[in-house]
């Protein structure tokens, strides 16, 4: 039996980035060798390659010929060659399992150590005392630099951060603290933050065009843009007035397009508001959205000439994190989603990737029930390209 598609399409898919970062080492073949998937001529040939990357496009055009085993004996042979980042890449429920068997004593202790951090942080959140504190790298951390093919490169300072939030007359619990907690995360993770509070749809446009047009993005790593506005839809915020506001006509004016000095930087948008209802609707919408009439102008979806290729590219190097269940709020202390966000990120960003934070966080905000007995639960959507570390020196 032969591969299935879906696992050769992966491999087309990632082609670039395997052929880019792939390491035909001798731990690698060895493993590929043991499960019968390169024969001894398939090796040699291999071995008598000198160029890397031509060395890794010979592997790939093997391995769709070598059975339905083939797939996930290369990712194991990946994991256990060190090469977890592609193994991840390629199927990440085949690379858990496979992780799984290869921990080292001090992987096992970091672990453990993970699952007691979960724990502290969840007694954390629920401190009436609650305190933002970001934990710095350690000397040993500074002076491993993470390879730049797996990871975007962070400058310092890091970037700009846009913080909004909008109180309106119907709901505005809490907002005020969490803006606060924000803040304070990003200003420690160096972040130049700029905070927005309850705004009319007008000054909105103005204060976020202004932004995605100032000239410091150019000299900037990443891009954050929280917003906060309890009681909108899961795809809109309401603004101080209770007008109604589309959530993607902000994040286009910072897409490839509109503000080029982002270009293949990560840009992260974390938005918390209040419409658990709305929250399957907005699953089911795309990244790209169709033209959008703006206040003071609009916004094209595409030139007639664009390529799709090109349009990809405009939308990447995007993080969008979206809470939807405005129930676990506090006057005094804020949401229960930006208390987990800003308590998971301060204590990981050090040693942890974005993404691995945010998986951390849903695990610990699906430990608390909203009053109707819903789960709270995040949906990610992200078009990054590399691993991203909020601290980081490469």
């Amino acid at each position: 039996m032969a591969m299935t598609d879906d696992q050769k399409k992966q491999l087309r898919h990632n082609r670039v980035r395997l052929t880019d970062d792939l390491e035909v080492s001798e731990e690698l073949i060895a493993v590929l060798m043991q499960d019968r998937i390169l024969t001894a001529e398939a090796k040699d040939a291999l071995d008598a390659e000198p160029v890397r990357k031509r060395k890794a496009q010979q592997l790939l055009d093997t391995l769709p010929r070598r059975g339905k085993n083939a797939f996930e004996t290369f990712i194991r042979a990946l994991c256990e060659s060190k090469q977890d980042e592609l193994a991840e890449l390629l199927d990440e429920q085949l690379y858990r399992k496979h992780r799984t068997g290869t921990h080292s004593d001090s992987e096992e202790e970091e672990i453990t150590s993970r699952g007691d951090v979960m724990n502290k942080i969840l007694v954390k959140v629920e401190e009436e005392s609650f305190i933002v504190q970001v934990t710095p790298m350690t000397t040993s951390q500074k002076q491993n630099p993470r390879p730049p093919n797996f990871a975007y490169s962070i400058s310092q300072p890091c970037g700009r951060a846009m913080i909004i939030g909008i109180e309106n007359r119907e709901n505005s619990l809490g907002i005020r603290h969490d803006v606060q907690h924000l803040s304070s995360l990003f200003q420690q993770l160096n972040f130049e933050t700029v905070i927005k509070l309850d705004l009319t749809s007008s000054e909105l446009f103005s204060c976020v065009k202004e932004e995605a047009q100032n000239e410091a993005h150019s000299n900037c790593s990443a891009f954050v843009l929280c917003i906060i506005n309890y009681g909108s839809r899961s795809d809109e915020i309401f603004d101080r007035d209770g007008k109604s506001i589309k959530i993607e006509y902000f994040l286009r004016l910072f897409d490839g397009r509109n503000c080029s000095s982002l270009t293949d930087k990560p840009k992260l948008y974390f938005i918390h508001t209040g419409d658990p209802d709305g929250f399957t609707r907005h699953l089911e919408q795309p990244m790209e959205t169709d033209q959008c009439d703006m206040v003071d102008g609009t916004l094209p979806s595409r030139a007639p000439h664009q390529s799709d290729d090109l349009v990809v590219h405009e939308k990447g190097d995007v993080l969008q994190i979206v809470s939807t269940s405005d129930v676990w709020r506090n006057e005094s202390k804020g949401s229960w989603f930006v208390r987990c966000l800003t308590s998971v990120i301060a204590v990981n960003a050090r040693n942890q990737d974005l993404e691995e934070m945010i998986f951390m966080i849903n695990s610990i905000i699906e430990h608390k029930e909203s009053k109707g007995q819903r789960l709270q639960r995040l949906h990610k959507k992200t078009t990054l390209r590399k691993k991203f570390y909020l601290m980081s020196i490469i």
